[in-house]
């Protein structure tokens, strides 16, 4: 799945005049939320040896604003044949649902974060 923000530049000034409380706050919500998105993955994922399962990890980036959540290669790599399925196997999506499911509360939390004073 590929995110494309407009207008960044001006996000990263912004982002970089806030508070350590601020940001603090911001990477909680990140942190807290790719855990739920992590827990979700795996609870929905299909498997038959759980490699794909396992491998499901959060990666952080950015200094904490930036996670990654997914199945990590190597034993990760027949995740896209599960999500978007196959010629012989129908798809069984675990990865969009996972990150659609938690959208709603990641952007009220992200939002009462932002409102802080």
């Amino acid at each position: 799945m590929k995110v494309e923000v407009k207008g960044l530049d001006e996000t990263v000034q912004k982002i970089q005049k806030w508070t350590k409380a601020k940001q603090t706050g911001v990477k909680d919500v990140v942190s807290s939320t790719a855990k739920l998105v992590e827990t979700a993955q795996k609870s929905k994922v299909a498997y038959l040896s759980g490699e794909t399962k396992d491998s499901i990890t959060t990666v952080t980036e950015d200094n904490g604003f930036t996670t990654k959540v997914g199945p990590q290669k190597p034993d990760g790599f027949r995740a896209h044949w599960i999500e978007l399925g196959t010629v012989n196997h129908p798809a069984q999506p675990f990865v969009r649902p996972s990150a659609e499911m938690n959208r709603p509360k990641f952007l009220s939390d992200l939002t009462k974060e932002f409102n802080k004073p």
